[in-house]
């Protein structure tokens, strides 16, 4: 636990003001060190300590640059974004409740496709199918709690967030993973 951390931890007191007054008589390049070993949800609790916190720390492209890299594997900015804090709350709005998961669900499907973009028959040998244009998309949470309602029971985490990636495969596609076996959407299932 980093001495910011169990900071944060604390209940409010005097001290806590009296140390986020000290650090502001640091330079932000020093401060900026310091949070950036901090948890994106120790960022969050230092943006509520004071008015300079929160706008220096809402508007440090490489602090929030770092916690996107880390936590949802982004390399770049999306087309919405400007900022990275932008795309952390996008990525927090949209796949908040995986975090948990995310980072090892995206890297095994950027394997999957991978491999797949690579192994796959030549492109003019049509009797096989294009296996990577044969994976569906991802599907939505109000598609996955709809699933859950039919089945009676939650979906484990890891699943639901591969589901958010991709539903199997399109029906009637001669393309297939190992070996013939059918990746089935979850609605065929």
């Amino acid at each position: 636990c980093t001495p910011l951390r169990a900071l944060s931890l604390l209940k409010p007191n005097p001290n806590a003001k009296l140390m986020a007054a000290l650090l502001q008589t640091l330079p932000w390049e020093i401060i900026e060190h310091i949070f950036s070993f901090v948890s994106a949800e120790d960022l969050a609790r230092l943006c509520r300590v004071c008015r300079y916190f929160h706008r220096s720390i809402r508007s440090c492209n490489s602090l929030w640059k770092a916690q996107c890299r880390t936590v949802w594997l982004l390399e770049r900015l999306d087309d919405g974004c400007s900022k990275w804090y932008e795309a952390w709350l996008k990525m927090c709005e949209e796949f908040g409740q995986y975090r948990s998961c995310y980072a090892e669900v995206k890297q095994a499907w950027t394997i999957i496709e991978d491999f797949v973009g690579q192994h796959q028959p030549s492109g003019n040998d049509h009797r096989h199918g294009n296996l990577s244009q044969s994976l569906k998309g991802g599907i939505s949470e109000q598609e996955i709690a709809a699933a859950e309602a039919e089945l009676g029971f939650r979906l484990p985490l890891d699943l639901r967030c591969s589901l958010r990636f991709h539903d199997g495969q399109h029906a009637h596609n001669p393309a297939s993973f190992l070996g013939g076996l059918q990746f089935y959407s979850f609605s065929t299932a």
